[in-house]
């Protein structure tokens, strides 16, 4: 569980990171997107204007690039918190199954215990009325001797 919830700071730590990489990234764009579009506003000899156009076009491919990898990334460590999260659910669901059955367990052996001492308690009953019955008896034979003896 500690592991789990290790591993799910660390990927929203990473996620976290991710998304601030992912807004540099598209600030990026944006400024290269707009030095496009300066550029092509100024007027410059045709061969250099291509030029700046490819230089751009490859900056903007390059931070696509990095934009791309910075959307993998994010989805990969979303996946990896949706994972940690469903790791933790599941111990903690069976952390609830094991205390559910030590509780049922002490339920029983409560049981256990309770019929064991009422069966103690029937049988010290049953031989203290077998004890009286004896010593009824006793008194009767005793008591039948004094009287054949008279």
């Amino acid at each position: 569980l500690e592991e789990a919830k290790k591993r799910l700071q660390n990927t929203e730590q990473e996620r976290d990171k991710l998304q601030s990489d992912l807004r540099v990234a598209s600030v990026n764009l944006l400024s290269l997107e707009d030095r496009v579009s300066q550029s092509e506003s100024v007027t410059m000899g045709n061969e250099t204007l291509s030029r700046r156009i490819a230089t751009l076009e490859s900056e903007l491919a390059a931070e696509q690039n990095k934009l791309s990898l910075a959307v993998t990334l994010q989805q990969a460590a979303e996946t990896a918190h949706r994972k940690a999260e469903r790791e933790r659910t599941e111990a903690l669901l069976r952390e609830d199954s094991a205390l559910a059955q030590l509780h049922q367990v002490r339920l029983e052996l409560q049981r256990g215990r309770l019929q064991a001492a009422d069966a103690v308690a029937d049988t010290r009953r049953q031989i203290e009325v077998a004890m009286q019955e004896e010593e009824a008896l006793r008194q009767l034979s005793t008591a039948e001797q004094k009287g054949s003896s008279e």
